[in-house]
């Protein structure tokens, strides 16, 4: 009885060393989550780009919008009926202080019977609210200002107009995509 006493009491000693030993070698810890919810990044009101009037020459030439609203042409090309020219923009509404990018494409949409538009590209960009970080080309990188939720993008553009071109409207477009980095 002494021996199956004795291998009992050795059994439970050593259940009891394996089961300290396993809860030595374990540890517990715990990895704390976060998140932060910005404002959607939205385009609000859209301004639209207008060159006004003007009437072709024997050459071909251009008409200049600035995003201060001023127009001017060259070649053979006059600007008639006083200003008519208004800076295109879009307002950015989104997260105060956060990057973005705005990718722009100019597009003629219809023209006069006949005529053959030349050149129609973004001739500058200028931000009310925005602080523009870089870019090239028809992207720009800005950021909104801190403690805002929208800022402000202005667009001037460069028309091409024909040599004797024939008289009508032109239509286009500059389509506007926002992304935050």
């Amino acid at each position: 009885m002494t021996t199956l006493r004795n291998t009992i009491f050795g059994a439970g000693v050593a259940v009891a060393l394996s089961v300290a030993a396993t809860a030595a070698m374990a540890e517990t810890a715990n990895v704390t989550t976060s998140a932060t919810i910005i404002r959607p990044i939205t385009i609000g009101t859209v301004t639209p780009l207008a060159f006004g009037s003007a009437a072709p020459g024997s050459t071909q030439g251009t008409i200049v919008v600035t995003t201060s609203n001023t127009r001017s042409a060259t070649g053979g090309v006059a600007l008639v009926g006083g200003t008519g020219a208004t800076s295109g923009g879009v307002v950015i509404n989104g997260q105060d202080a956060q990057a973005f990018n705005i990718a722009y494409t100019p597009s003629i949409t219809s023209v006069p019977s006949g005529n053959v538009v030349g050149d129609y590209s973004l001739s500058g960009i200028t931000t009310d609210g925005c602080g523009v970080t870089g870019g090239t080309g028809n992207i720009a990188s800005a950021q909104i200002a801190a403690s805002a939720t929208s800022c402000t993008i202005k667009l001037g553009a460069t028309l091409g107009v024909p040599a004797n071109a024939a008289a009508g409207a032109v239509a286009g477009n500059i389509q506007a995509v926002i992304n935050y980095n």
